[in-house]
Protein backbone atom coordinates (compact mmCIF):
# COMPACT_ATOMS: atom_id res chain seq x y z
CA UNK A 1 0.00 0.00 0.00
CA UNK A 2 3.11 2.25 0.94
CA UNK A 3 4.29 1.66 -2.53
CA UNK A 4 1.65 2.24 -4.13
CA UNK A 5 0.84 6.05 -2.42
CA UNK A 6 4.49 6.37 -3.23
CA UNK A 7 4.15 5.14 -7.33
CA UNK A 8 0.98 7.77 -7.13
CA UNK A 9 2.94 11.03 -5.64
CA UNK A 10 5.74 10.43 -8.37
CA UNK A 11 3.65 9.86 -11.31
CA UNK A 12 3.65 12.46 -13.99
CA UNK A 13 0.21 14.78 -14.01
CA UNK A 14 -2.80 12.91 -13.97
CA UNK A 15 -3.81 12.17 -17.36
CA UNK A 16 -7.16 10.05 -18.94
CA UNK A 17 -10.52 9.41 -19.60
CA UNK A 18 -12.41 9.78 -15.74
CA UNK A 19 -16.04 8.29 -16.66
CA UNK A 20 -19.06 10.23 -13.99
CA UNK A 21 -22.21 8.63 -14.19
CA UNK A 22 -24.94 10.75 -12.20
CA UNK A 23 -28.65 11.41 -11.95
CA UNK A 24 -29.85 14.52 -13.81
CA UNK A 25 -29.82 16.60 -11.24
CA UNK A 26 -26.76 15.77 -10.22
CA UNK A 27 -25.25 16.37 -13.52
CA UNK A 28 -26.58 19.47 -13.85
CA UNK A 29 -25.46 20.64 -10.55
CA UNK A 30 -21.98 19.55 -10.43
CA UNK A 31 -21.07 19.82 -14.52
CA UNK A 32 -19.46 23.16 -13.61
CA UNK A 33 -17.56 22.23 -10.64
CA UNK A 34 -16.48 19.04 -12.36
CA UNK A 35 -15.10 20.92 -15.91
CA UNK A 36 -13.06 23.29 -13.74
CA UNK A 37 -11.57 21.00 -11.74
CA UNK A 38 -10.53 18.78 -15.12
CA UNK A 39 -9.13 22.09 -16.32
CA UNK A 40 -6.83 22.23 -13.97
CA UNK A 41 -5.48 18.95 -15.32
CA UNK A 42 -4.92 18.91 -19.16
CA UNK A 43 -4.33 14.97 -19.80
CA UNK A 44 -7.73 14.28 -18.22
CA UNK A 45 -10.31 14.21 -20.16
CA UNK A 46 -13.99 13.95 -18.95
CA UNK A 47 -17.12 12.01 -19.88
CA UNK A 48 -19.99 12.96 -17.88
CA UNK A 49 -23.20 10.58 -18.15
CA UNK A 50 -26.69 11.50 -17.25
CA UNK A 51 -28.18 7.98 -15.92
CA UNK A 52 -30.77 6.68 -13.25
CA UNK A 53 -29.16 5.11 -10.16
CA UNK A 54 -29.64 0.95 -11.30
CA UNK A 55 -27.52 2.06 -14.40
CA UNK A 56 -25.04 4.00 -13.18
CA UNK A 57 -24.15 1.07 -10.50
CA UNK A 58 -24.09 -0.93 -13.34
CA UNK A 59 -21.60 0.80 -15.01
CA UNK A 60 -19.53 1.25 -11.92
CA UNK A 61 -19.39 -2.54 -11.43
CA UNK A 62 -18.51 -3.10 -15.18
CA UNK A 63 -15.49 -0.87 -15.26
CA UNK A 64 -17.62 1.18 -17.79
CA UNK A 65 -18.18 4.06 -15.26
CA UNK A 66 -15.12 5.23 -12.49
CA UNK A 67 -17.61 7.10 -10.15
CA UNK A 68 -21.16 6.90 -10.00
CA UNK A 69 -23.41 10.00 -8.06
CA UNK A 70 -26.65 8.44 -7.25
CA UNK A 71 -29.54 9.39 -4.94
CA UNK A 72 -31.05 7.61 -2.26
CA UNK A 73 -34.37 8.29 -1.87
CA UNK A 74 -35.70 4.95 -0.37
CA UNK A 75 -32.66 4.35 1.89
CA UNK A 76 -31.25 0.52 0.63
CA UNK A 77 -27.96 1.89 -0.38
CA UNK A 78 -26.63 1.94 3.26
CA UNK A 79 -27.55 -2.04 4.19
CA UNK A 80 -27.12 -3.67 0.68
CA UNK A 81 -24.37 -5.84 0.04
CA UNK A 82 -23.08 -4.17 -3.24
CA UNK A 83 -19.45 -6.32 -3.30
CA UNK A 84 -16.50 -4.14 -4.03
CA UNK A 85 -18.64 -0.79 -4.07
CA UNK A 86 -17.96 1.27 -1.46
CA UNK A 87 -20.62 4.71 -0.62
CA UNK A 88 -19.63 7.94 0.34
CA UNK A 89 -22.43 9.99 1.61
CA UNK A 90 -22.02 13.88 0.00
CA UNK A 91 -25.28 15.26 1.23
CA UNK A 92 -28.37 15.11 2.92
CA UNK A 93 -31.84 16.73 0.92
CA UNK A 94 -34.23 18.16 3.28
CA UNK A 95 -37.71 17.99 3.05
CA UNK A 96 -39.07 21.34 2.60
CA UNK A 97 -42.13 22.54 3.43
CA UNK A 98 -43.54 25.65 1.58
CA UNK A 99 -46.81 27.33 2.62
CA UNK A 100 -48.13 30.96 2.10
CA UNK A 101 -48.75 33.39 4.33
CA UNK A 102 -51.48 32.86 6.75
CA UNK A 103 -51.06 29.38 6.49
CA UNK A 104 -51.30 27.43 10.12
CA UNK A 105 -48.01 25.51 9.46
CA UNK A 106 -46.42 28.95 8.34
CA UNK A 107 -46.03 29.61 11.98
CA UNK A 108 -42.27 28.93 12.46
CA UNK A 109 -42.75 29.43 16.18
CA UNK A 110 -44.47 25.82 16.40
CA UNK A 111 -43.49 22.41 15.42
CA UNK A 112 -45.41 21.64 12.11
CA UNK A 113 -47.52 18.47 12.45
CA UNK A 114 -47.71 16.49 9.80
CA UNK A 115 -51.31 15.38 10.62
CA UNK A 116 -52.43 18.94 9.15
CA UNK A 117 -50.96 18.32 6.13
CA UNK A 118 -52.71 15.17 5.45
CA UNK A 119 -55.81 16.97 3.43
CA UNK A 120 -53.88 19.79 1.83
CA UNK A 121 -53.08 19.46 -1.75
CA UNK A 122 -49.71 18.75 -2.38
CA UNK A 123 -47.31 19.20 -5.44
CA UNK A 124 -44.87 16.86 -5.81
CA UNK A 125 -42.94 14.61 -8.18
CA UNK A 126 -44.70 11.85 -10.49
CA UNK A 127 -46.29 8.96 -8.48
CA UNK A 128 -43.31 6.46 -9.73
CA UNK A 129 -40.39 8.60 -8.13
CA UNK A 130 -38.65 7.59 -5.17
CA UNK A 131 -38.75 10.64 -4.01
CA UNK A 132 -42.11 11.19 -4.37
CA UNK A 133 -42.44 8.14 -2.38
CA UNK A 134 -40.41 9.45 0.54
CA UNK A 135 -42.30 12.72 0.88
CA UNK A 136 -45.55 10.96 0.83
CA UNK A 137 -44.51 7.97 2.98
CA UNK A 138 -43.86 10.53 6.13
CA UNK A 139 -47.67 11.30 6.69
CA UNK A 140 -48.81 8.94 9.61
CA UNK A 141 -50.63 6.45 8.88
CA UNK A 142 -50.15 4.06 5.94
CA UNK A 143 -53.61 5.12 4.22
CA UNK A 144 -52.34 8.91 4.78
CA UNK A 145 -51.50 10.03 1.01
CA UNK A 146 -51.87 13.35 -0.03
CA UNK A 147 -54.01 14.98 -2.72
CA UNK A 148 -51.62 15.99 -5.59
CA UNK A 149 -52.43 18.75 -7.32
CA UNK A 150 -49.30 18.64 -9.91
CA UNK A 151 -45.46 17.76 -10.55
CA UNK A 152 -42.73 19.86 -9.22
CA UNK A 153 -41.00 19.34 -12.25
CA UNK A 154 -43.68 20.84 -14.73
CA UNK A 155 -43.86 23.71 -11.78
CA UNK A 156 -39.67 24.11 -12.10
CA UNK A 157 -40.29 24.72 -16.21
CA UNK A 158 -42.53 26.95 -15.64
Amino acid sequence: MIEEAEADLAAPEPSGLVTIAAFPTAAAAFAPVLARSVRGHPGLKLLLRQTQRGESLRGVRAGEVDIALVDDWSGPLAGADYGALRFYLLIRNPLVLVVPRGHPAADCSAPVDLHWLRDEPWMADPAREPSRRRSTGCLPGSAARPRCRGSSRASARS
